[in-house]
């Protein structure tokens, strides 16, 4: 018989990824500012639906790493600023998260308030979205669920 998950735990396993990232070289957050117009639209590109990581890469060019056969993880963003992060490997669970828009910038939150991942987002359609992980400086790219 197996013992259940506690539901921090993949938060737990991310922070200490987070962790590492940024002392093998994650990048400072910077300002990414949009037009208004542009910020509504990501915000209901967000929102529409739930969103898999579907495949990284490290620079412009570089081919697409899949995530086929590693964790499947999804973010669900919901338009109250609320969302959800589900994970599914190994180590599976949920966990929920407050989030915002600062320009370009998607900032993720823990229930407690504290900042625990900034993405900034290249470019994002009905399709895809490109993310940019700040803390491994790398590529996310997303699709729907």
């Amino acid at each position: 018989m197996s013992r259940p998950m506690d539901a921090r735990a993949p938060f737990a396993v991310l922070t200490v990824l987070a962790i590492c990232a940024l002392a093998c070289g994650g990048v400072p957050v910077v300002p990414a500012p949009l037009a208004p117009e542009a910020m509504d639209n990501l915000r209901a590109t967000l929102t529409a639906n739930p969103w898999a990581l579907d495949s990284f890469y490290k620079r412009a060019g570089d081919a697409r790493e899949s995530m086929a056969g590693a964790a499947v993880i999804t973010y669900r963003f919901e338009a109250d600023g609320t969302g959800l992060y589900r994970q599914q490997s190994i180590v599976s669970g949920n966990n929920t998260f407050n989030w915002r828009l600062e320009g370009a910038n998607i900032v993720l939150q823990n229930e407690d308030g504290d900042d625990k991942a900034t993405f900034r987002a290249e470019d994002w359609s009905s399709a895809e979205m490109i993310w940019f992980n700040y803390t491994t400086d790398d590529y996310f790219v997303l699709t729907p669920r």
